[in-house]
C-alpha cells in the first residue's frame, strides 16, 4: 500500500552477469517500470535489467530518498509540500512500524535535491551530549502558512503495514479461485515482498553506507539473498554485505591521503571490523536494537533489528559467494514466468510442513530447496543449464539492440515446455519422491544427474565450485524425513480436488498424513549425527572462503 505519484521513466539497459567462475551472461526480464497498481505495491521494470543493473537502480533510488518521522499521517500533505521546495518528489510511501510509529519514505528526482534538503536541516540537542548526523528526518510542528496548500499531484491510498498474511487470510483468497495455477499465482502475489519493502531494504543498506563511507571511501553495504534474488517473501530477513569496491584515482594526482587498509581475508581482522561496526551502530545510528555479534560462526555476522524500517538484519563482510548465488537465482527467476509462483508455493509448503526452518541446523535451507526446484525445471526443459548460458554468452554479440538480442536469446536458450503450474507442482513432488538420493547428486551447472563425491545424504553441487556440496549439513535422519514429506505432498495433491489442492498442500495440519520422524527429538544418535554434519559444513565453508581468497589473490597477480 502506498501514496504514489505515477512517473514514467525510460532507462535503456543492457549488462552482463559476473560470478566467481568468470561468466559473462547477458539476459533480459519481461517487466515494466512504473507503479501499475499502487494497492499491490509492486514495481516492474520497463526495460530489461540484469542483476547488476537492478542493484544499481535500487541503490540510486535509495540515494534519492529521505525518511521522515511524523506525528500523524495527516501531516503528509504539509511535509510533501515543504520538501518539494528542494526538488520534485517522485514517490511517497507512508508506513507504520511495529512500534506504531509513523514514517514516510520520499523519493526525490535526483540525489542532488536530496542532499540540498539534508544540508538545510537543523537539529535539536543538548550541549552536554555528542550528536551524530544521520540521514533520518523528523518533521517539526511549526508549519508555514504557505505550506497549507492543497497537493493535487498525489493520490492517497491505505498506509502500508508489514503484517504477514495469516493462514486464514491466505485460505480465503485461494478459495475464490478454481484452478491450481491461479491459486499459485495469487499465493505468490500475496506473499512476495512489496515495492515499499524492497525500497526500505535498500534504504537500510544505504543508511549504513552513509556512516561507513565517511571512514572507508570504497566501502558500500549491499543487500543479498532473498531481498534481491526474486524469491523474497514478506517478513524475510535482510542479509547485508559490506563490500569494498576498487577505487583508484591516480591520474593527475600529486598529493594522496594516508590511509590504513583492512584485509578481509584475515579472519581476525574480519572479526575486529565487525566489532567496530556494531559499536558504530550502537552509538551513532538511531533505531538500531538487539545487536548481537556472532563472530565464531563459519561466516561471522552481526544480527540487529532496525526499528525505523522494520528490518531484522544480518550483516557480514566476507560472504561474496552468497552475493554471486543471489545473482544466479535472480537470473533463473526471470527466465520463465512460472518459476517464481512454483518456488513460492513449494517454499510455503516446506515452511508449514517444517521441512525448512528459520534457524540454522541439519535441515534443508531455502537456498538448497530452490536449487532442487531449478534442477527439476532443467530436467523438464523449462530452464537451461548454467553451462548453456555460458555458451550463449561466449558465442553471441551482446552489443546488439535490445529487441534483436531478446529475440535471439529466446530462440537460443528457451525451451518449449508449456506445462501448467499445476502439472509442474505435481511433477516436482513426483520426481523427488522416487529420486535416488543414495547414489545420485544434483548438478545445476550441467543440468544433469551426477554421482556423489561422498556419502552425504543429499548432494547438491555448488554451481560455482563443483568440489563442494551446498547441502552437506543435512543428516540421514533429516533426509528420510524430507523424502517422506515429498511423498506426503504427492499424496495430498493426488487425493485433493483441483479447487482445494493448494489449500490442502500448504495446510500445516495436513503435513503429517504419513507418520514421520522429527529430527528435533531426543534421539541421541540423531543429535550426534547432526552435530557432526554441522562441523563438516563449517569445514566446507572454510574451504569455500579459502578458495575465494586464493582466486582473489590470483586476480591481483
Amino acid at each position: 500500500m502506498a501514496l504514489v505519484r505515477r512517473v514514467n521513466t525510460n532507462n535503456p539497459l543492457l549488462n552482463t552477469f559476473y560470478c566467481k567462475c568468470i561468466i559473462s551472461i547477458g539476459f533480459k526480464t519481461q517487466q515494466t517500470l512504473k507503479v501499475s497498481n499502487p494497492n499491490s505495491g509492486t514495481t516492474s521494470f520497463e526495460n530489461h535489467k540484469t542483476f547488476k543493473e537492478m542493484i544499481e537502480f535500487r541503490q540510486n533510488q535509495a540515494k534519492r530518498s529521505v525518511l521522515v518521522k511524523l506525528n500523524s499521517f495527516d501531516r503528509i500533505p504539509y511535509v510533501t509540500k515543504y520538501i518539494s521546495q528542494f526538488g520534485n518528489i517522485l514517490n511517497v510511501f507512508p508506513y507504520k512500524t511495529i512500534q506504531n510509529y509513523n514514517w514516510v519514505l520520499m523519493e526525490l528526482e535526483s540525489e542532488k535535491h536530496m542532499k540540498i534538503c539534508r544540508n538545510l536541516t537543523g537539529y535539536l540537542g543538548n550541549s552536554e551530549c555528542a550528536y551524530s548526523r544521520t540521514p533520518l528526518f523528523s518533521f517539526g510542528t511549526k508549519i508555514c502558512k504557505k505550506a497549507l496548500l492543497q497537493s493535487d499531484d498525489y493520490n492517497i491510498y491505505s498506509f502500508s503495514t508489514f503484517k504477514i498474511p495469516t493462514e486464514a487470510e491466505i485460505k480465503k483468497k485461494l478459495q475464490l479461485l478454481k484452478s491450481v495455477s491461479d491459486q499459485m499465482i495469487t499465493l505468490h502475489k500475496t506473499l512476495k515482498v512489496t515495492d515499499l519493502n524492497i525500497r526500505l531494504r535498500f534504504y537500510t543498506a544505504e543508511q549504513l553506507t552513509y556512516y561507513l563511507s565517511n571512514l572507508f571511501t570504497n566501502m558500500h553495504v549491499v543487500p543479498f539473498g532473498s531481498s534481491v534474488n526474486g524469491f523474497g517473501q514478506i517478513g524475510c530477513d535482510l542479509d547485508l554485505l559490506c563490500k569494498a569496491y576498487p577505487k583508484r584515482n591516480y591520474d593527475k594526482k600529486e598529493l594522496f591521503f594516508w590511509g590504513r587498509s583492512i584485509n578481509f581475508t584475515d579472519r581476525i581482522k574480519q572479526k575486529k571490523f565487525l566489532i567496530m561496526l556494531s559499536n558504530i551502530m550502537e552509538m551513532c545510528i538511531p533505531g538500531i536494537d538487539n545487536i548481537t555479534n556472532i563472530l565464531e560462526a563459519r561466516v561471522p555476522i552481526i544480527k540487529f533489528f532496525n526499528r525505523n524500517t522494520n528490518m531484522q538484519c544480518d550483516l557480514s563482510n566476507t560472504n561474496m559467494i552468497a552475493l554471486h548465488m543471489s545473482e544466479l537465482l535472480y537470473i533463473y527467476s526471470t527466465l520463465d514466468w512460472r518459476v517464481k509462483p512454483l518456488v513460492c508455493t513449494i517454499r510455503k509448503w516446506a515452511s508449514n510442513a517444517q521441512v525448512t526452518n528459520k534457524h540454522s541446523g541439519c535441515w534443508i535451507t531455502n537456498f538448497s530447496l530452490t536449487l532442487l526446484i531449478i534442477f527439476y525445471l532443467q530436467m523438464k526443459q523449462v530452464l537451461p543449464s548454467l553451462n548453456a548460458l555460458k555458451v550463449y554468452a561466449k558465442h553471441n554479440d551482446v552489443s546488439t539492440t535490445n529487441a534483436l538480442w531478446f529475440l535471439k536469446w529466446k530462440k537460443d536458450v528457451t525451451y518449449n515446455n508449456e506445462e501448467s503450474l499445476y502439472s509442474l507442482l505435481y511433477g516436482f513432488f513426483e520426481y523427488y519422491s522416487t529420486f535416488d538420493f543414495q547414489t545420485q547428486a544434483i548438478c545445476v551447472r550441467e543440468a544433469k544427474i551426477n554421482l556423489k563425491k561422498d556419502t552425504s545424504p543429499l548432494y547438491i553441487y555448488n554451481p560455482f565450485d563443483p568440489m563442494l556440496n551446498v547441502s552437506k549439513n543435512i543428516t540421514t535422519v533429516e533426509m528420510l524425513r524430507i523424502i517422506e514429506q515429498f511423498q506426503n505432498a504427492l499424496y495430498i495433491l493426488t487425493k485433493s480436488e483441483e479447487h482445494n489442492a493448494v489449500i490442502n498442500l500448504i495446510d500445516s495440519k495436513q503435513s503429517n498424513i504419513i507418520p514421520i520422524y522429527s529430527a528435533q527429538d531426543n534421539n541421541k544418535q540423531a543429535s550426534n549425527e547432526c552435530n557432526n554434519k554441522v562441523k563438516q559444513s563449517q569445514l566446507v565453508d572454510e574451504e569455500l572462503l579459502a578458495s575465494e581468497s586464493n582466486a582473489h589473490n590470483l586476480n591481483k597477480i
